[in-house]
């Protein structure tokens, strides 16, 4: 529905024929250009939901849930770094003794491919290295991959 207001002069009839077309053709193409965006979502939000589709990963990590190590370690290889990120830190609340999910946290911060990070990113990834290693010192179930 088209907004009109009265200025004080009266549009003339084939002004009014010609505007109908063009809102038709201005909402058929806004449509068209939003469909493709939702579907787009819903088909991110489907593969991100679904690890299998990320490849297969198979760490071996001493961690209670060696799963969840792998599937977030399988979002960093896919480029995925926050996604990545978040899923070691839940790792770790549910695992504080998973150390290689400190590493994991570093990894995802030194995105090296995309350019060298700033100084507080490095200091941040320095910093999760080092909880790795205090972790590594007093863990006794380490695989000797891990402490490689």
């Amino acid at each position: 529905m088209l907004l009109k207001i009265n200025l004080g002069y009266k549009t003339p009839a084939a002004v009014d024929q010609f505007r109908a077309p063009q809102m038709n053709f201005l909402v058929l193409l806004i449509i068209m250009l939003l469909c493709p965006l939702a579907l787009a979502q819903s088909r991110q939000s489907e593969i991100f939901s679904n690890a299998s589709t990320w490849g297969a990963v198979n760490f071996n990590a001493s961690c209670t849930t060696p799963e969840l190590f792998d599937m977030h370690f399988s979002y960093y290889l896919s480029f995925q770094y926050k996604m990545a990120r978040d899923g070691f830190q839940r790792l770790l609340a549910i695992d504080p003794g998973c150390c290689i999910a400190y590493w994991g946290i570093a990894l995802t911060r030194l995105t090296l491919l995309w350019g060298f990070p700033d100084n507080s990113t490095f200091a941040a990834a320095s910093k999760d290295a080092a909880s790795a290693s205090a972790c590594s010192a007093t863990s006794i179930r380490m695989t000797a991959r891990e402490k490689a």
